[in-house]
């Protein structure tokens, strides 16, 4: 029936807009400690 339709995509763009969210989430903590990384590495070379 339509509604079965309805409710799948429903269901499919819920779980499609979580995944989009744990791949922002994921790429945001990602560049936060790739940032953080960095600064260490530059820190360290600088206190040489």
């Amino acid at each position: 029936s339509p509604s079965n339709v309805l409710m799948l995509t429903d269901e499919t763009r819920r779980v499609i807009n979580i995944f989009i969210s744990l791949i922002y989430y994921f790429n945001v903590t990602t560049c936060a400690f790739g940032r953080i990384f960095m600064y260490d590495l530059t820190f360290a070379n600088l206190k040489e």
